[in-house]
């Protein structure tokens, strides 16, 4: 991308490269050993590492050149899609009680030896005792995305939602950090929205936590509260309207260095990488997942950590040892996947096997209609899953496992082309953000946060979930506060 990056100037911080990528409203940065390199028009309309083996930022707002633009349309690189309508206008609160991301992280890091953004979800290298729960990363992402947002206003009266950063999980796993413990933080925030016009509350909160929210959480649960949730098994207590956000991608996969990997020829006709489940249901859906080893150029493997044994009824389905999980070896060999499996596990949700495929630009296998996927259109969601995955009856491959989805797979072929198109669509509407961590000079946004804002709406205000005014009227409260 910043291949053509001719001009310099010396700072000190890639913070201080990015304000003056600002000021003089440049394309894309870089920033090495105090020398700000900086390019005015994109070199390609995505981003990569520079020449040099730096990495590359995008300015915010920042455009290709539309001659560029256009010659990099068509089956092997869609064409951006186009805005699904518009998320209501919010206002980011930003005072100190409620903004704790940057100290959070600090302390986490200082504590722990790696950021919170860098835990990869079973992966073997972090199996210890005293890990703390994964996925801390939400909320983080989520601010800097919102943060840089265009339907962010920075005037209250004219919101009408409110947000609210609280980062329950990761402030949980932190303990104290700056001289406050856990229970005082959430405590602070819940003093200072005491006095807001909300009834809305968005709460990012894991399955791991014992108490993530605190005072905020009882606030919450008594005002009409909505929550937002990692996993829907954490936020039913307390709460009767939800939103269940998808998990964050496997790290690696959200690098700037592995966006599109779709348009060259894939070796892998199929990949699975995944845990045995527990329960029965589950399990027996999923041991026979080793049947499908036979099909050409399928790489199915299980990986350890899962059920330590199988049932004997299903002991037949599944045979070979578990493997270790390594989170960057799944990421190569997800991308070079022409499928990649989507099946649930113990509970219903897709899991992250859904956003890993995404995110690598496999078109997902999604196996049993009882798989529940976030944003599902004809549940009123904005995602239309049928134009970039495929699915596989579960009642015919309960029974006949490896000649069902091979059928599947050999009528999905000719559609590939079709297929990667529209999930690149469905990645820029799924993911929050393209970098190595969550950070405003290290990533470039997509439009998840868009996703979010309008399931809210639409939760709120079937009617007007863009605008809102039909509804919060009808209610008490002025607007909406959404807190994650």
């Amino acid at each position: 991308m910043c291949n053509g990056a001719d001009s310099e100037v010396r700072t000190t911080t890639v913070e201080g490269c990015e304000a003056h990528c600002e000021r003089v409203r440049c394309a894309c940065f870089h920033f090495r050993r105090s020398v700000c390199s900086f390019a005015l028009v994109l070199a390609t309309p995505s981003l990569q590492p520079t020449s040099r083996g730096y990495v590359a930022h995008l300015r915010v707002g920042a455009q290709p050149p539309p001659q560029l633009a256009a010659r990099h349309t068509g089956a092997g690189c869609a064409s951006s899609p186009q805005r699904q309508g518009s998320p209501p206008a919010f206002y980011l609160y930003e005072e100190p009680a409620l903004e704790w991301g940057e100290r959070l992280s600090r302390c986490f890091e200082a504590a722990r030896g790696m950021p919170p953004w860098a835990l990869a979800v079973n992966d073997s290298a972090h199996q210890r005792d005293g890990a703390p729960p994964i996925q801390l990363a939400h909320g983080l992402w989520l601010y800097q995305a919102l943060r840089q947002h265009p339907a962010r206003t920075r005037i209250p009266e004219r919101a009408a939602l409110y947000v609210v950063p609280a980062y329950g999980s990761l402030s949980e796993a932190t303990g104290g950090c700056d001289g406050q413990t856990h229970l005082n933080r959430m405590e602070a925030a819940a003093s200072a929205l005491r006095t807001s016009p909300w009834h809305l509350l968005l709460a990012s909160t894991l399955p791991e936590d014992r108490n993530a929210l605190g005072a905020l959480g009882e606030l919450a649960a008594t005002s009409g509260a909505v929550a937002l949730c990692a996993d829907s098994r954490s936020c039913a207590r307390g709460f009767q309207r939800r939103v269940v956000i998808p998990p964050l991608p496997l790290p690696p996969l959200a690098t700037l260095a592995v966006q599109l990997q779709t348009a060259r020829q894939m070796p892998t006709s199929l990949f699975f990488r995944g845990l045995h489940a527990k329960s029965h249901e589950a399990q027996e859906l999923r041991a026979r997942l080793w049947t499908l080893r036979q099909l050409p150029g399928a790489a199915v493997k299980f990986t350890r950590g899962g059920s330590a044994s199988l049932e004997p009824d299903t002991r037949r389905w599944s045979g070979g040892s578990a493997v270790p999980f390594n989170a960057y070896a799944y990421a190569r060999a997800a991308l070079r996947s022409d499928f990649c499996v989507v099946v649930r596990g113990d509970g219903q949700n897709a899991g992250r096997m859904l956003v890993d495929a995404v995110a690598a630009g496999c078109v997902p296998l999604v196996i049993g209609d009882k798989t529940v996927l976030p944003f599902r259109k004809r549940q009123g969601g904005p995602l239309p899953y049928a134009d970039f995955t495929v699915g596989v009856d579960e009642l015919e491959y309960m029974r006949y496992p490896a000649e069902t989805v091979r059928k599947a797979l050999e009528e999905a072929a000719p559609r590939l082309p079709q297929l990667r198109a529209a999930l690149l669509a469905a990645r820029e509407r799924l993911l929050l953000g393209y970098g190595d961590a969550p950070l405003r000079y290290n990533m470039s946004l997509a439009r998840g946060a868009d996703t979010l804002l309008r399931a809210v709406g639409q939760l709120i205000c079937p009617r007007n979930p863009a605008s809102l005014s039909s509804c919060i009227g009808e209610q008490a409260g002025t607007g909406a506060t959404v807190f994650f």
